[in-house]
């Protein structure tokens, strides 16, 4: 008998303990933060700042709804919708707003619990009536063909804004029971998604191009984000209201990846770096037309020069023609290109004239005349930028004879 009697009290002081831990229960750690973000900000009725784990019912989650409208817009619902199985005026509300619905027969089931897909349908609507209508999507979940078709959408809607995501192993369990928690994150995650001036989404413009990032909620600029072009070209950073690349990365597939500033008008690179694909690095300031560096440095297979140059530019004519003078110099194109005669040439500029050097010999005896004419000053930088533009002359030719 005693025994029996220390039994049944024990299993009553389990049962109690539990029963009051429920009742008392914070929210689960990776939910606190976000719970009480949405409490201090007046989205969760008193009725439900407890038992956060269990499941949410229907009307419960209309009251939250509800509490995040009329919190957005600062007015209170004047509209209902009636239902036979109910008087509970935020469920009213919420159906006057279309976010929820009946289940037929004018019916509400407000004691019915909440499941995922259904909290998902109840969520982009919501977000509608406070911010933009989300855009249609394909859910990416491995479980995607359990969602009901009716809600198949919507959860592909709410997973790209960033308001619902899965339960784990990449699976959203459309039918499984949404709690308290989980309630109240995904309301403050709408709520806090509706007050900042960005939103987030995915469109596309006339010429093709997909622009997936943040929109200006006044304006519908496209802000920031990735940008893909129909020819594979991809930008990611921030954009101009014509939706040109101000500040971030732009990959031209096959030729290079450009990155830091560009210029609002044409959308060509200002300042940063040009890394081709052959390993090329230009990194400074750079000209009107987004290619030739004005300031920085140049490094080709190692070699890397310093601009602007630390001697006067000028020395290259003179040194080059006397060495052109010296010997025969042909710059010898690929079969089917003429063999041009480097004396023939119009040397209006030292890119021209470079292009004449062909021998070693002769690279030798321009740094021999180098030596001899600067006297050894600068001798070092000089065959570095001779060197430069030899593997420069390569790099374009191989990029030309593609």
């Amino acid at each position: 008998m005693i025994k029996r009697i220390l039994k049944a009290t024990l299993v009553s002081a389990v049962l109690c303990a539990t029963f009051a831990f429920t009742a008392v229960a914070s929210p689960s750690s990776w939910a606190l933060e976000q719970v009480e973000l949405a409490i201090e900000a007046g989205l969760v009725p008193e009725i439900l700042q407890s038992n956060y784990q269990q499941p949410i019912t229907r009307a419960e989650f209309a009251a939250l709804a509800v509490a995040l409208n009329e919190a957005i817009t600062g007015e209170e619902i004047t509209g209902r919708m009636l239902f036979n199985d109910t008087n509970d005026v935020n469920v009213q509300k919420a159906g006057y707003l279309g976010v929820v619905s009946g289940v037929g027969n004018d019916n509400f089931a407000p004691d019915n619990l909440l499941t995922r897909e259904q909290a998902a349908v109840i969520l982009a609507r919501l977000y509608a009536t406070v911010s933009w209508e989300l855009l249609p999507s394909e859910p990416t979940f491995d479980d995607n063909y359990a969602i009901s078709s009716w809600a198949y959408s919507y959860v592909g809607a709410v997973q790209t804004g960033l308001i619902m995501g899965g339960v784990g192993d990449n699976r959203f369990d459309p039918a499984g029971l949404y709690t308290r928690e989980a309630s109240i994150i995904t309301i403050w995650r709408v709520f806090y998604l509706a007050i900042t001036p960005y939103i987030h989404g995915v469109a596309t413009a006339e010429d093709g191009r997909i622009l997936d990032g943040f929109f200006d909620r006044e304006t519908g600029y496209f802000i920031r984000g990735v940008v893909l072009h129909p020819n594979g070209m991809i930008e990611e950073g921030i954009f101009s209201p014509s939706v040109r690349l101000l500040e971030g990365l732009m990959l031209i597939p096959d030729v290079a990846l450009l990155a830091g500033t560009f210029n609002p008008e044409t959308g060509l690179l200002v300042e940063g770096s040009i890394l081709f694909d052959d390993g090329t690095i230009y990194q400074g300031i750079f000209d009107n037309e987004g290619m030739a560096l004005i300031e920085g440095t140049i490094t080709i297979d190692g070699v890397t020069i310093q601009y602007p140059m630390p001697f006067d530019m000028s020395i290259f004519r003179d040194l080059l023609i006397q060495v052109m003078w010296m010997e025969t110099v042909v710059f010898v194109t690929e079969e089917g290109r003429p063999i041009i005669d480097s004396r023939e040439r119009n040397l209006n500029n030292i890119t021209e004239m470079i292009y004449g050097i062909e021998a070693f010999e002769d690279l030798l005896a321009m740094t021999e005349l180098a030596r001899e004419f600067l006297g050894g000053e600068h001798e070092e930088e000089f065959y570095s930028v001779l060197t430069l533009m030899v593997l420069e002359i390569d790099r374009v030719a191989d990029l030309f004879i593609q």
